[in-house]
């Protein structure tokens, strides 16, 4: 090969504007060399002619720009964008998963109430017995102060508790409050009769009944009853005592058993 052929090879060479900084790009864009000149590429997260201009692409304007998570709020930034989960939940960004407040203790419920957790949250429900917002105040439900709250039974008493309510029966009722059966004294012998008197069972309770030739009250007492076989005429009025009299009644004169 002869110099000149030499020179004429050199003389050819590549120049690399890029390299010599010999190149006129915007400042967000690469000078890309090649064979007699040079291009200017805009970076990433830029779009433009490469020389004029390059101007930033908002990557949030549209979902398949950015590759955000669902739950995440994206936020453009200069060539780029960021991604930062939504409350509520935990991680980079692109990945972003619920975080259970309830497990993590990282709520305010009212003290009766129970937390439930949701997507990106949580809520708050008054538990059984209680009623109200759930965060602010659980009040405690009276089921006693209406029939239709309670199950107690008709012969039952109802006493409101802490979110709940007990049932007992009556006396003279036997069960568990919510089922009361009466209990029949006589039969059980759980009774204060008078010797001659009769126990009859009733609702609740029992009476006592002075047997047949006797009077009173039945529970005190029970005396004879000297006027029990009618001893007087009808004419007459017949008093019991330690023994009896006949007393002729108004309109009628006489003695014992000869009124007219």
């Amino acid at each position: 090969m002869s110099n000149c052929e030499a020179y004429n090879i050199l003389a050819l060479s590549d120049i690399d504007e890029c390299s010599e900084g010999n190149f006129s790009c915007h400042p967000n864009a690469t000078c890309v060399n090649n064979n007699g000149s040079y291009t200017c590429q805009c970076k990433n997260g830029h779009e433009g002619d490469g020389k004029q201009n390059c101007t930033d692409i908002d990557e949030c304007s549209e979902e398949w720009r950015n590759e955000c998570h669902l739950n995440a709020n994206c936020s453009n930034t200069p060539g780029s964008y960021e991604c930062e989960c939504h409350a509520g939940y935990h991680g980079h960004g692109r990945t972003c998963t619920d975080i259970d407040e309830c497990i993590g203790g990282n709520f305010i419920c009212d003290l009766n109430a129970t937390c439930n957790n949701t997507q990106g949250s949580y809520n708050c429900q008054c538990k059984s017995g209680y009623e109200g917002d759930g965060k602010q105040n659980c009040t405690d439900i009276d089921e006693c102060s209406e029939e239709s709250t309670n199950e107690c039974h008709l012969n039952a008493t109802c006493s409101n508790t802490p979110g709940s309510y007990e049932c007992e029966c009556r006396a003279g009722y036997h069960g568990h409050g919510r089922n009361c059966t009466d209990i029949d004294e006589c039969t059980g012998g759980n009774f204060t009769c008078d010797s001659n008197a009769t126990c009859i069972n009733t609702q609740g309770s029992y009476n006592c009944h002075c047997k047949h030739g006797y009077k009173g009250d039945g529970k005190q007492y029970c005396i004879v009853d000297h006027c029990a076989h009618q001893p007087c005429n009808s004419k007459e009025k017949c008093i019991s005592g330690s023994s009896y009299e006949c007393i002729c009644l108004n309109g009628y004169f006489g003695q014992q058993k000869t009124c007219s």
